[in-house]
């Protein structure tokens, strides 16, 4: 009867340091959790197609908390809702999408590839605006201003984001699309490749950790064949870039598929189409963070849709 006795006191004093143990060992993980509001800092970069020359009213809506666009130019103290037309008065004297007194930016993709973005990845993309229409890849040449603003641009937001405790930064990236001004003037792979090394290198200084490169779409076949033509061979010499350097990686193709009705202004798009491109490159964008594989990227496909 003794030995029962010891046997059943033994057993409650496990049982109840077992217990104590328990909540001690919870206490601990809660005081030492991984901070789960992640966020990835985007840049933005490129010439008109990425400013965007669609409808901010036909854009895709950016869910709360999905996205957040910051304005290093105009108010880089916190973070707005990401929305359309994004990037609209982030201009100054080194980089600004103004002629005259019209502000250009009317609608781009850049909403539409926040939204797919969070959809597979559950993290929100904080978009920084550094693109200005008509620009060549000699012009976004170290020492010539443009780069050097997305670059102090990206810089404000990452430094803001370290300031604040809501939002961790996970990633780096910046998302290209620019080449038409290049492929018009006849600009070849061996000189294009170079160009994009030096503006990837100069990103990487400022933290950037991969470019995301979107092809360019095509020029109206119907005002220049030529052109089209061009166009078309200049977008197989940017995937082709891709694949041959580890630091680009291309997200979409669609825009090179775009029939003419989805096209204006020659070589630009009307906003269902960004947000068809915006949406895959996104939805690649976000593949290949998550799985380190480069998407396979599809063409437009009559009747597309988001």
């Amino acid at each position: 009867m003794k030995k029962k006795k010891i046997f059943l006191c033994v057993l409650l004093a496990a049982i109840f340091a077992f217990s104590l143990g328990g909540c001690s060992a919870e206490g601990s993980d809660s005081s030492t959790q991984t901070k789960e509001n992640y966020a990835d800092v985007v840049v933005f970069m490129g010439q008109s197609n990425m400013a965007g020359r669609g409808s901010a009213e036909d854009s895709v809506r950016c869910g709360e908390g999905h996205g957040f666009e910051f304005r290093a130019v105009t108010d880089p103290t916190k973070l707005y809702p990401m929305s359309e037309p994004f990037g609209e008065n982030e201009n100054n004297d080194r980089l600004s999408d103004i002629t005259g007194t019209r502000n250009k930016k009317t609608g781009s993709l850049v909403s539409a590839f926040c939204e797919a973005y969070y959809t597979r990845t559950g993290v929100p993309i904080i978009g920084v605006s550094a693109s200005q229409g008509g620009t060549n890849s000699y012009e976004w040449q170290p020492g010539n201003g443009l780069v050097e603003e997305a670059k102090s641009r990206l810089e404000l937001c990452i430094n803001y984001m370290y300031s604040q405790d809501e939002y961790e930064v996970r990633n780096i990236f910046m998302v290209w699309l620019q080449g038409e001004s290049d492929a018009g003037n006849g600009v070849g792979y061996d000189e294009y490749n170079a160009n994009m090394r030096n503006i990837v290198n100069t990103m990487k200084s400022a933290g950037v950790q991969h470019c995301y490169l979107i092809a360019i779409g095509t020029y109206m076949e119907s005002i220049s064949p030529e052109k089209h033509d061009k166009y078309l061979r200049f977008g197989e010499l940017q995937a082709t870039m891709c694949e041959n350097n580890d630091d680009m990686t291309l997200v979409s193709r669609k825009l090179a598929g775009m029939p003419e009705s989805m096209m204006h202004l020659n070589n630009h798009y009307i906003q269902a189409a960004y947000n068809i491109v915006g949406n895959d490159a996104g939805r690649n964008t976000a593949e290949h963070v998550l799985t380190g594989k480069a998407p396979e990227c599809q063409p437009y496909v009559e009747g597309e849709s988001v």
